[in-house]
């Protein structure tokens, strides 16, 4: 604030008046503004509002005025500035005087004139150069120095130039200014108004309501300046009556910049006849075109009194045109949320909430005097936030360029400690491929689950954490609970903490859990619940104090066990991980398998039977089936659990007879019925292998 205040004081000693404005509007901040003096002892006073505006105007005197180059307006391949100079001759023309660089990357050129000496707002032959001349009670005012522009720029004095030196403006450039009519614009029907038209005009701006603040004064004065079009008046004369019999009356006043583009507005815009309102007009910029989207919904709902309705698309107008709503919604088709890239005018946290609609219904209501319902309201914001969908993580995999060295054959083995060979090099593959796909193909087949074994603290979760990036999650994962959808949304590689879900849960709900292909859930703005295809994958990790933690003998495949060893080189995997998704993504584009194949499917039953669950009855009846004498070709229930495990075959449950059956399953015993003399019992028979 310092800085600005120094400009500020500057501008004071040299007779100019300063007050406070909105960065983003340039609205002036303090009541009677117009009639300020220049006062450092006052602007003592205002240093918070000062401070906390960030921007202040500058009040031209009488004997001022600036020219306002604006490069945003130049049409292609002009340099209107060179040219006025070359018409002018007057090659050097404003490079001594005082300048200022604007926050949007123009420049106000200062310089001196006769104070009873008006000029127009606009030369007509040079687009892009506007004129803001200072005139007693006009009140014609510029952002200053030290300001900070709604991009976030800040104005600056131009090198080499002093406030001590305003140059006095040369004849040729006074008379160019003062003899300069503003062009009527092709094809608008605007025409030349008589006297009389100019005095009814004026006599009804005296009887039209006034734009107060928070009761739709856009749209109110846009009404103004189209009835001076329906009078068939120049654009200066609409202006000018404006300014000295409408804008008196308006709270608070609007800027003579701000009154220009309205009627411009009216003139330029209209696609209505003459006195037929368009209501996105009183939110249009003469100096912006619109986009192709929003010239799709610039028709409006009109009910017979030319008053917007309550309609969906009005509402999707309002969020395109209403300044503090443009641009305030987007869809992310990766976790499916309606995201606010922009700053509220209540605020607001990064996604659309109920909270939010109900604030954006109560914004409306007072801003542009419309209630719409939050229902609807959240209909408009899908639609709007729809025309803006993006994928942040597409956008992240394509911006990543491969530099031609192929890793993901050998990253479990760089940098976990995995030992290096077909199994390790293809799991390791298909895993970042599968993360690819996911993304480009959400929904797509790819049922497995990486684990990384080893002791804890050697960076299991930092290499998940790297990959996930952004979009890394760590849960402990109930495949029964609910809310295990809402923690996986949003994460691209989820990590199953030390894999306690295949402990304590049951593994045919894990199994079925991790082939899912997509997930149900219902967001904040949807009606009904809807499917949502998978862009996750799964990664486990785990510290295992025994080999046999995988209980699903039937579902093992879905799990691709490494053993990692040592310290991981974590730095180093984190300066590749990029590469390794751009080689994945290759890959995936030459439609690259996400399963394994032939010998290394093989590789892998092998590795998962290692830390396949072995029940402590098996243990017992492979014990007995072992020992000398017990050469047995089949086996009945009731052997298994008396002679075997010791038990009452009257006191067997329904649980201990699965239990057995899975057993003498796992074994390769096969189930068979034998048909003796009627008896319905099944018996288990030994294999022949074995």
């Amino acid at each position: 604030m310092g800085n600005m205040l120094d400009y500020i004081q500057q501008y004071n000693l040299r007779g100019f008046a300063t007050f406070p404005v909105n960065s983003k509007t340039k609205k002036p901040l303090a009541p009677g503004w117009k009639n300020r003096r220049a006062d450092v002892f006052e602007v003592l006073d205002e240093r918070e509002t000062y401070g906390s505006s960030g921007a202040y105007g500058i009040l031209l005197n009488p004997t001022d005025f600036i020219i306002d180059i604006d490069p945003r307006n130049f049409k292609p391949g002009d340099n209107p500035w060179k040219r006025l100079r070359e018409d002018l001759n007057l090659p050097n023309l404003g490079k001594a005087t005082y300048k200022v660089k604007t926050g949007g990357g123009g420049a106000h050129v200062y310089f001196k004139k006769p104070a009873d000496l008006d000029l127009v707002f606009k030369l007509r032959d040079y687009p892009g150069l506007d004129v803001k001349a200072g005139l007693k009670d006009k009140g014609t005012y510029v952002v200053g120095p030290g300001s900070v522009h709604e991009s976030g720029k800040k104005y600056s004095i131009m090198e080499g130039t002093e406030l001590t030196y305003i140059e006095e403006a040369p004849k040729e450039l006074l008379e160019l200014a003062a003899k300069t009519k503003r062009a009527e614009i092709k094809g608008t029907g605007a025409l030349d108004g008589g006297e009389q038209e100019k005095k009814r005009y004026i006599s009804w701006l005296k009887k039209f309501p006034p734009a107060v603040e928070g009761e739709n004064g856009d749209h109110q004065t846009y009404k103004a300046a189209v009835k001076g079009r329906d009078y068939g008046l120049a654009i200066e004369d609409t202006i000018q009556a404006m300014l000295s019999s409408y804008n008196p009356k308006c709270k608070p006043e609007w800027t003579d910049e701000e009154i220009e583009l309205k009627v411009n507005n009216a003139y330029k815009y209209a696609t209505q006849p003459a006195g037929k309102e368009d209501p996105s007009l009183a939110f249009k910029s003469a100096k912006q075109e619109w986009d192709a989207e929003a010239d799709e919904l610039r028709k409006w709902d009109l009910d017979q009194n030319e008053k917007p309705k309550r309609t969906l698309r009005n509402a999707i107008n309002y969020l395109y045109l209403e300044a503090d709503l443009k641009g305030a919604v987007r869809y992310n088709e990766f976790t499916g949320d309606l995201e606010i890239p922009r700053t509220l005018p209540w605020g607001g946290t990064k996604v659309w909430t109920d909270t939010d609609a109900v604030l954006l219904k109560y914004y409306l209501a007072k801003k542009v005097r419309v209630e719409f319902s939050t229902a609807l309201l959240w209909e408009a914001l899908y639609a709007a936030g729809n025309r803006h969908s993006y994928h942040p993580i597409r956008e992240h995999i394509e911006g990543f360029k491969w530099d031609g060295t192929a890793r993901l054959d050998t990253w479990l083995s760089d940098y976990c400690g995995a030992k290096q060979d077909g199994y390790t090099a293809n799991v390791g593959r298909k895993l970042i491929i599968g993360m690819v796909a996911r993304i480009f193909k959400p929904g797509v087949k790819f049922d497995y689950c990486l684990i990384l074994e080893g002791a804890q603290g050697i960076g299991k979760s930092t290499v998940c954490a790297i990959l996930g990036g952004g979009w890394y999650g760590d849960i402990v994962l109930d495949p029964h609970a609910r809310d295990t959808v809402d923690a996986i949304r949003g994460k691209w590689v989820v990590e199953l903490s030390e894999m306690e879900v295949t402990r304590r849960s049951d593994a045919q709900a894990l199994k079925a859990f991790i082939s899912r292909t997509t997930d149900r859930a219902r967001l904040a703005y949807e009606r009904t619940t809807k499917d949502f295809p998978r862009q996750c994958v799964f990664v486990g990790t785990i510290n295992p104090d025994e080999m046999g933690y995988l209980s699903d003998n039937t579902g093992n495949r879905r799990f691709w066990p490494v053993k990692c060893g040592g310290d991981f080189d974590l730095d180093a995997f984190k300066g590749v991980r990029d590469q390794l998704i751009a080689e994945a993504y290759q890959a995936f584009k030459k439609g690259e398998v996400l399963y394994l194949k032939g010998n290394v499917a093989k590789l892998a039953e092998i590795e998962q039977n290692k830390r396949r669950h072995v029940d402590p009855w098996q243990d017992v009846a492979e014990d007995w089936l072992e020992a000398e004498g017990k050469e047995v070709q089949e086996l009945s229930m009731q052997q298994v659990y008396e002679l075997i495990l010791g038990g009452n075959i009257k006191n067997i449950s329904r649980t201990e007879q699965c239990r057995i059956g899975r057993i003498l399953s796992d074994m390769g015993w096969n189930k068979h019925r034998p048909n003796r003399g009627g008896s319905r019992q099944f018996v288990y028979r030994k294999p022949e292998n074995i």
